[in-house]
């Protein structure tokens, strides 16, 4: 056989045509195809197994076997054609095809899915009940690694049983699997039992594990000695494969709410699966409904400090599947009216006393060049100068500087309405001084920590991140924002954040 062809038919909606035709020769037909045009160039599957199926189907039509009958003998005789009906089976159905060809090259298949979104679903859009909804960017966006990359401040929320991807990896022997598995036990919720035995060739303070907190990946490759690239390709491997999530590392002073996006259809079916795993422990409905109070932070839940590590693996449990997300807070630097006018007043009283001198340098010139030179002239040039300082100085007007500079700001100018500084790290000159008064009276560890944070506040970037990102101590951000609190403009939301409505 010299050519032989796949042909998947398909019946995609009409506004989806060329996408899913795209979709699915990229990620299944090529790959299928490609692997069979390897078999049967090693020793003739393809056509083996053609040759196979076709022998079958002359046979039934002799005997006279049922259609149904027919496709059950093929699908038991033939590989090739269990694999593609595999294929056409778990596909049809978003999941992962596994199949085998020729008995010994094993392949995997699969269409990637959504797994998160950051915007609801309009009342005209197709409703995807349980899909996480966040506005966490899992991917990183400082372009240091590329776009594919994941960002270093993420961990994994595992979907799968943890014990079964170390069976998988050890099942493996490459030089990579004792890495591999490394880097899974490290992203276990529950650390307090997992790292002093994970990391015993190294010494660790205690302090350093925080029962129940799950650790991002730069902490994780600080800590196992792995390369910080190779901790992220292999996180996104098992993303890819749909055996965890990226999440922001789950801490107990963050605020959790049950998710706008929750399959409530399925809350019978995880009640009897959350009592197996916490029989002691409040039931799920009791844990949703203290979830769906008055937003506050996880912590206040938790009875004591011996209850930490259960508590976080229930929040573990409740964001694998999609019945709570993280409230994130966003916020904006305001330049308020109290601040334009205070501006204001002092760029006129600095253009105001520029002009003052510009005059006074032009006037002491012409009358310096008016005297003629001779005995005693230089006291009286001193005497003239001093008294021109002394007429400015009282503020006269002058009929060369205009009569605005003197006027006090209106307060009620539409210029002085309060608007928002979208980009605080590329402010104008404008901005800048706004800013600057901003920071007047603050203590100067304040004004540091404000400024190194300030790229943080233009509504894209969620507070909780800024101490990660910074190596700055939550209480500190808090702190530095609490001082600033009159200047900022708070919004918390799971989903995309839309700045205020103010005049810009």
């Amino acid at each position: 056989m010299s050519m032989f062809h796949v042909v998947f038919v398909l019946n995609p909606p009409e506004l989806e045509y060329h996408f899913r035709t795209q979709e699915i020769f990229d990620y299944v037909v090529k790959r299928f195809a490609r692997a069979l045009k390897y078999e049967q160039a090693k020793d003739g599957y393809v056509w083996r197994e053609a040759g196979k199926i076709n022998t079958l189907r002359e046979k039934a039509v002799q005997e006279g076997t049922s259609f149904s009958e027919l496709w059950k003998q093929i699908l038991e005789q033939s590989s090739l054609a269990y694999a593609m009906s595999r294929i056409y089976t778990d596909i049809s159905q978003s999941k992962i095809a596994h199949i085998f060809l020729n008995d010994n090259l094993g392949l995997s298949l699969q269409i990637p899915i959504i797994t998160e979104t950051a915007v609801l679903p309009g009342l005209t859009d197709p409703q995807v009940p349980g899909l996480p909804l966040t506005t966490a960017n899992s991917f990183d966006t400082e372009g240091t690694e590329g776009d594919s990359m994941l960002a270093r401040h993420f961990t994994l929320l595992f979907l799968t049983d943890v014990e079964n991807i170390l069976k998988e990896i050890a099942a493996e022997t490459t030089e990579s699997s004792n890495s591999f598995a490394c880097f899974v036990k490290a992203c276990k919720p529950n650390l307090s039992y997992a790292l002093p035995t994970l990391f015993k060739w190294k010494s660790h303070p205690r302090s350093a594990f925080i029962s129940g907190i799950i650790y991002s990946f730069l902490q994780i490759s600080n800590t196992c000695g792995i390369p910080l690239h190779d901790i992220q390709l292999m996180a996104h491997h098992l993303i890819h494969w749909r055996k965890a999530r990226a999440i922001p590392p789950i801490h107990q002073r963050d605020i959790f709410i049950v998710s706008p996006n929750a399959d409530m259809r399925r809350l019978h079916t995880l009640i009897p699966v959350y009592a197996r795993l916490f029989p002691t422990l409040p039931t799920l409905p009791i844990i949703l409904s203290k979830l769906s109070g008055k937003p506050k932070p996880y912590y206040t839940y938790i009875p004591s400090r011996d209850h930490r590590s259960a508590y976080l693996e229930i929040l573990a449990w409740l964001i694998r599947h999609g019945l709570v997300t993280q409230l994130r807070n966003f916020a904006w630097i305001r330049a308020t009216r109290a601040i334009k006018v205070q501006a204001a007043r002092e760029m006129a009283v600095r253009e105001r006393d520029l002009m003052r001198k510009r005059q006074l340098r032009k006037v002491s010139g012409a009358r310096s060049r008016s005297v003629s030179p001779g005995p005693g002239s230089e006291n009286e040039r001193d005497k003239m100068t001093s008294s021109i300082s002394s007429l400015l100085s009282l503020g006269l007007p002058d009929p060369d500087i205009p009569e605005e500079i003197f006027e006090e700001p209106d307060v009620d100018d539409e210029r002085f309405t309060e608007s928002i500084i979208l980009e605080p790290h590329q402010a104008s000159a404008v901005e800048s001084v706004w800013l600057e008064m901003m920071m007047r009276g603050q203590t100067s560890d304040l004004r540091a920590v404000f400024d190194r944070i300030m790229k943080y506040l233009n509504g894209q970037h969620a507070i909780e991140k800024i101490s990660v990102r910074e190596g700055i101590s939550r209480r500190d951000v808090r702190r530095v924002l609490s001082a600033f609190d009159e200047y900022l403009v708070y919004v918390s939301t799971v989903i995309s954040s839309i700045p205020p409505e103010y005049g810009v």
